[in-house]
């Protein structure tokens, strides 16, 4: 018997097996991606920090880790780079009026990561598939919603500032000074004078790592 109640935008995930459970398990495969690539992300940072303090490894860790907040942990290491490297490095990290610095990405990495941590999993009738919407779903608010697509972007974002952070760390506390250097880091003498560029273009050292084949989405579906 049809009623005239209006179709809900969304439902919960265990009533939306109509939608499609492939996308269910696509999203909750994409999200486990998601934590290990920022968990790799966060390993390097951790490591810089350690370097920047004069630490090793596990020293460096206990106090790294224990600065859960991101705000606070990302205002340590902008006065830890201000008092080794003084304005050396500012528009790599700090960008300009036009470009965002590295700073900049990380707190937006940092944002995306707690919303596909907390959200919550729906099946999103207008696009037939599984999605991440704020966890007040009856809210009422029109919001946005985080796609596998978009997941799986954060996961190659996360990719690219890792090694970001981990050429610079080599390039400024690990290198020696009488260390000759690869060839293959000629171009970040330029790269950290300037804002860092994101997506990279294709001439580029990371771009290769931006379209990295585990940074793009992995289906469950057969193929046509």
């Amino acid at each position: 018997m049809r009623t005239s109640a209006p179709m809900r935008r969304f439902v919960s995930a265990s009533d939306a097996l109509t939608i499609g459970q492939l996308s269910r398990y696509e999203l909750q495969i994409a999200r486990g991606v998601s934590l290990d690539t920022y968990s790799d992300f966060e390993q390097i940072l951790m490591e810089f920090f350690a370097h920047l303090i004069g630490a090793n490894m596990k020293l460096g860790g206990i106090v790294f880790f224990r600065l859960t907040n991101s705000g606070l942990r990302q205002k340590v290491l902008e006065d830890l780079i201000d008092a080794k490297f003084g304005s050396q490095y500012d528009q790599f990290w700090h960008g300009t009026s036009k470009q965002t610095g590295l700073f900049g990405l990380i707190r937006q990495l940092e944002q995306r990561r707690n919303e596909i941590v907390h959200w919550k999993a729906v099946g999103l009738t207008s696009k037939m598939e599984f999605g991440l919407r704020p966890p007040n779903l009856w809210s009422g608010k029109k919001g946005t919603s985080i796609f596998i697509e978009n997941v799986y972007e954060f996961v190659a974002k996360a990719d690219c500032l890792r090694h970001y952070v981990a050429n610079f760390n080599w390039w400024t506390v690990r290198r020696k000074e009488d260390e000759p250097l690869p060839e293959k880091f000629v171009p970040w003498r330029d790269i950290f004078s300037q804002p860092p560029a994101f997506p990279p273009s294709q001439d580029h050292p990371l771009f290769p790592i931006w379209k990295a084949p585990q940074n793009r989405r992995l289906s469950l579906r057969r193929k046509s």
